[in-house]
């Protein structure tokens, strides 16, 4: 709800995986809001690089904003693979079980959740775990 208005009516599971907008996202957790433009039928340049994703049926050039959900992201030990980069850890918090990390990575910051005490070099973000929402 925003301003007395449903943005989104769905199941908990739902809402948090799949949100309506950029608003939903943010109030049902965590995330990683993206902005970029789409430079092929499957890949989005961004301030981190450009990320494979799935088929996103919009014209070359078009203005997206991606989510990517800290838990998501995968720490990766090279620089090979998909959707690999070089990532500086800037703010590390330890929580026993779980860290929450802020990353430089490219032009941007990322939040990172991950139960791995490895020091982050490289991030890796699957193609699954990036949603296309609305654009503002």
């Amino acid at each position: 709800m925003r301003d007395g208005r449903i943005v989104q009516d769905a199941p908990p599971r739902a809402i948090y995986d799949t949100p309506a907008d950029d608003f939903v996202a943010n109030f049902v957790g965590r995330a990683n809001l993206i902005d970029g433009s789409t430079s092929g039928p499957d890949s989005v340049d961004t301030p981190l690089g450009r990320l494979a994703t799935r088929p996103h049926g919009r014209a070359t050039g078009s203005a997206v904003r991606l989510l990517v959900r800290p838990e998501r992201i995968e720490l990766a030990r090279t620089a090979a693979g998909e959707n690999v980069f070089a990532a500086r850890a800037a703010r590390d918090r330890f929580f026993g079980a779980s860290r929450r990390v802020e990353a430089t990575v490219g032009a941007a910051r990322l939040e990172i959740e991950t139960n791995a005490r490895d020091t982050i070099e490289f991030v890796r973000i699957p193609r699954d775990a990036i949603q296309f929402l609305h654009h503002p």
